[in-house]
């Protein structure tokens, strides 16, 4: 997925991960997709409006400047949780879900900027995201041999059954849920299939 990346340094992972899918939705909506990705970040790293997620979220994207951010205790989890194998696809299930929201964002996706006003809403834009993290690993194993997407479904599942307490599954949906909107994004590998919305 990364070549020469070793599994053990995440945050080289996570850079090149960036890269990938910053690259990858850049050529499909035919502007640069180019946001900072900060792993372990520090409270002034943070705009004020989106501190709270720092202890509320193991990451998430800030929408006052389109910025991820990865939280340590996150990458703690996933280095405990997965072996050498399966921690480039964790990281790669979280980064490709982040950057599915700038994805939003930049293509004023109905409903983005309202996510956090009902459930019904945030599930909705979560799991869209989850879709357009499946798009994007579908390309990847398109033009990647080595890019295996049983292995992606599988620990972003897994992933995502770690990390789903009440208040995540309130706003993000049940693991089957996104696990299922995962595959939608995989099975048709478009961003159409995700029902993303398009320029005008």
């Amino acid at each position: 997925m990364c070549p020469g990346v070793s599994a053990s340094n995440v945050n080289a992972i996570v850079s090149c991960l960036k890269a990938s899918v910053s690259d990858y939705w850049s050529g499909q909506l035919n502007q640069v997709v180019d946001q900072d990705v900060i792993v372990d970040p520090s409270t002034s790293q943070v705009p004020s409006a989106c501190r709270s997620a720092l202890t509320a979220a193991p990451a998430f994207t800030c929408q006052v400047n389109d910025t991820v951010y990865i939280n340590q205790s996150f990458l703690d989890l996933v280095i405990h949780e997965f072996g050498t194998a399966d921690i480039p696809y964790a990281l790669a299930s979280v980064v490709s879900h982040e950057i599915g929201h700038v994805v939003q964002a930049a293509v004023k996706q109905p409903g983005y900027d309202e996510a956090g006003t009902s459930d019904a809403i945030s599930q909705r834009i979560e799991q869209q995201a989850d879709c357009l993290s499946g798009v994007w690993a579908h390309s990847q194993a398109t033009k990647n041999k080595g890019f295996d997407t049983k292995a992606f479904q599988t620990v972003s599942k897994q992933l995502i059954t770690d990390i789903s307490s009440n208040p995540e599954v309130a706003t993000h949906g049940t693991p089957d849920q996104r696990a299922a909107a995962i595959l939608r994004g995989l099975s048709s590998g478009t961003p159409q299939g995700c029902q993303l919305a398009t320029f005008s």
